[in-house]
């Protein structure tokens, strides 16, 4: 007899999860026998897909801890919820708490703090739209109303409250930030995350607006009850915890614990070592991308103004030379034919003012990406006069024509003077 539907369903999602599980019954290969191969294919690929979709919703969570030990938790948090939706953004509400239950996590008791921050602010982001009540709007109510006032919370609100700096490791540990000394014990922090307009906003608040807006969200609050909060206006206390060594304050990386079988010792060690290299590049980054721009822009002005110094006599005296060039000498090879030039006169004087001034005012960084385009765009007449000469100069300058552009003018040049004086400039003419 064939048991039932959910039965069936319970089965196959138990042997999921559990490799020391049968293959369910009903599965079976081409040959007709049951395929734990194929299962196990299967099973990997749930485990690996919840896994990482877990890490997409908690990176800050995943760059503390890194890699190895985030799947050891992902890998517990699993085996305890599953799925409830086919939308897996709705995935992982309960990854906070499953993190205070981890063991091998007590060694850093804000994680889980820092987890509820970030699945706030994905449930702020995905939360309802609702126009949010001007100040505007309560100006204008009478004085003897406000104590009749309810107020209903936009839907993107969220809190979290916690003994720890989290907001403050959580902000080094997401985009662009760089983790750094955090002293544990210098009090909470009560945070709020809510998207008011298109983007989430997440910031610090005193204890006594978060229990403030506590209230307001249980519909509790009277003129003494706004009092009592007020009263309450300070910043969190630090919660007293036994002493113990914290690598924060000394400068170091936070770890996990090691629980005596060096496994986290080992995570630790490749943790730091990867954030070490990691801050490394960061700053080789930086630093390239403030030497990277002039560097390109010499390099691409010399050959074209060298060039450029051949095609004049002297001041505003074309040489013959290069006329006779553009009359003779040079052809456009265009789909297997060659052409001759139109007007070689004026392409020949357009030529010579455009190699030497363009690449003049690349050096100088004045107009920095309109000069690039210019010379790309000769490059590219360039490669249809001598079609053999793609690979040795003109890959090399239309990249690097078009790296300017994608980089712009950089910290040395005069248009890092002259644009945010046009833009003082346009905001005084606004006002």
């Amino acid at each position: 007899m064939t048991p039932p539907l959910a039965e069936r369903l319970g089965g196959f999602a138990r042997a999921l999860l559990d490799p020391a599980q049968p293959v369910p019954p009903g599965l079976v290969g081409p040959d007709g026998t049951p395929s734990g191969r194929r299962f196990g294919v299967y099973r990997n690929n749930v485990v690996a897909g919840l896994t990482a979709t877990l890490k997409d919703a908690y990176p800050a969570v995943h760059r503390i801890v890194g890699e190895e030990f985030f799947q050891a938790m992902a890998r517990r948090h699993l085996l305890s919820e599953l799925p409830c939706s086919p939308i897996l953004l709705d995935y992982g509400s309960g990854f906070a708490a499953s993190i205070r239950g981890f063991a091998p996590a007590s060694a850093l008791p804000y994680l889980a703090d820092v987890a509820a921050i970030e699945r706030a602010w994905a449930e702020a982001y995905h939360a309802a739209e609702a126009q949010p009540v001007t100040p505007a709007a309560f100006a204008a109510l009478a004085p003897a109303d406000l104590p009749a006032l309810r107020l209903r919370l936009h839907p993107s609100l969220r809190l979290v409250c916690s003994a720890f700096p989290v907001l403050t490791v959580w902000q080094m540990n997401v985009a662009e930030g760089i983790p750094g000394p955090v002293d544990l014990d210098a009090g909470g922090e009560a945070v709020l995350i809510v998207r008011p307009e298109a983007d989430v906003v997440v910031r610090a608040i005193p204890s006594g607006s978060f229990a403030f807006v506590q209230a307001l969200s249980a519909g509790a609050v009277d003129a003494e009850g706004s009092r009592r909060c007020a009263a309450r206006g300070r910043w969190l206390r630090p919660r007293r915890h036994p002493p113990r060594s914290d690598p924060w304050r000394s400068g170091d990386r936070l770890r996990p614990r090691d629980d005596g079988g060096g496994v986290m010792s080992t995570i630790a060690g490749r943790r730091a070592l990867t954030l070490a290299m990691s801050d490394a590049i960061d700053r080789l980054a930086r630093l390239a991308l403030i030497v990277a721009p002039p560097m390109l822009r010499i390099a691409l002005a010399v050959p074209f103004f060298k060039s450029g110094l051949t095609k004049w006599d002297g001041l505003l005296s074309l040489s013959p030379s290069a006329v006779y060039l553009f009359e003779d000498e040079f052809k456009l090879h265009l789909f297997g034919q060659t052409y001759d030039f139109p007007w070689p006169a004026a392409f020949a004087h357009l030529d010579g003012v455009a190699e030497i001034v363009l690449p003049v005012l690349l050096v100088v960084g004045l107009a920095t990406r309109v000069s690039a385009l210019g010379l790309l765009v000769m490059t590219a007449f360039i490669q249809l006069v001598v079609p053999d000469g793609w690979a040795n100069f003109h890959l090399p300058w239309a990249a690097m024509a078009v790296a300017i552009i994608a980089l712009g003018h950089g910290p040395f040049s005069v248009d890092q003077l002259v644009v945010p004086l046009g833009r003082k400039l346009e905001s005084a003419d606004g006002q």
